[in-house]
């Protein structure tokens, strides 16, 4: 499923607890690990300036990759490398995210970790307009880890997948329930289903509020049952009422999950979750990790 893991570097902090998540993947699913650096062209501000300067701007840029470079050769032994990883080493010239949607399309990878917490470029990609052009942009799904030494060595006991019952949601809870598997976690489903009220102290009606629950009970174990799970994984379900964004992460705060699965396309109100508010309030604050499966390649 992860043949190859791509992981993102700035040389800072952030930078090994990516590395740690994506080490811990990389062992579960036997994969590739890659390290990327993207040493973005000196021309792409003030480009007039620089259009009449080349080769002082190619000596400027040669200087950053030999830099790059030996800040790489750095950070490996500062990595806690498990013996029998198979590692390599990538400095790359382009633009944030493009480069490294890019790359990642090119070589096959089939997951991109990235942190949270960084300083340069990495530290602005979760944080703004520009995670959302690489959510969007990724072939493969993004696995978010949040910054911080604590989380240097994670593990996964506990994964919460976010559907919401699309085709696409399938393929996110299938990849969930394999993680799940891999890493000996449990893993819960939510499904959180709009009522149709608008002002429940003017329009609640408990009967129908009622069919609506049995009928949202009914479809999610029937959309569990039909994602084929691991059989000896242990699953538990449930469905709950109102904003998704706001249900996902109150029930973050209740269960504490280590692993956040979702789609980043689907209907409803799913549709927007990593392209809007709502990825705000899910992805972006959540307080654990979160890994958001793209549409599968071929859809």
């Amino acid at each position: 499923m992860f043949d190859k893991i791509l992981v993102p570097v700035d040389f800072s902090e952030g930078a090994r607890t990516a590395f740690g998540h994506g080490a811990l993947f990389a062992a579960a699913f036997a994969s590739r690990l890659e390290l990327v650096h993207v040493v973005e062209e000196v021309g792409q501000a003030n480009h007039a300036f620089w259009a009449t300067e080349p080769a002082l701007a190619g000596q400027l840029h040669r200087q950053a990759v030999a830099s790059a470079e030996a800040a790489m050769a750095r950070l490996l032994p500062s990595l806690p490398i498990a013996p029998g990883t198979r590692l390599e080493t990538l400095v790359l010239s382009g633009t944030m995210p493009a480069t490294l949607a890019e790359h990642a399309a090119e070589t096959g990878a089939s997951l991109m970790v990235v942190s949270t917490h960084g300083r340069t470029g990495l530290s602005r990609w979760l944080l703004g307009s520009v995670s959302e052009r690489l959510l969007r942009a990724s072939p493969c799904p993004v696995l978010i880890a949040r910054g911080g030494s604590a989380q240097s060595q994670p593990g996964v006991h506990r994964v919460l997948a976010a559907v919401d019952l699309s085709e696409h949601s399938r393929r996110a809870l299938q990849i969930a329930g394999e993680v799940a598997r891999r890493l000996g976690a449990a893993l819960e489903v939510l499904y959180v289903w709009a009522a149709p009220f608008y002002d429940a102290s003017e329009h609640f009606d408990a009967q129908l509020f009622e069919r609506i629950r049995q009928s949202a009970r009914a479809e999610l174990d029937a959309f569990v049952a039909s994602a084929t799970l691991p059989p000896e994984l242990a699953v538990q379900s449930g469905i709950s009422s109102g904003t998704p964004s706001e249900r996902i992460a109150e029930r973050i705060q209740a269960t504490a999950p280590d692993l956040l699965v979702l789609g980043s396309h689907g209907h409803g109100g799913f549709k927007r979750l990593v392209l809007g508010s709502v990825s705000e309030t899910t992805v972006r604050y959540a307080s654990c990790a979160a890994l958001v499966v793209p549409p599968a390649r071929n859809a």
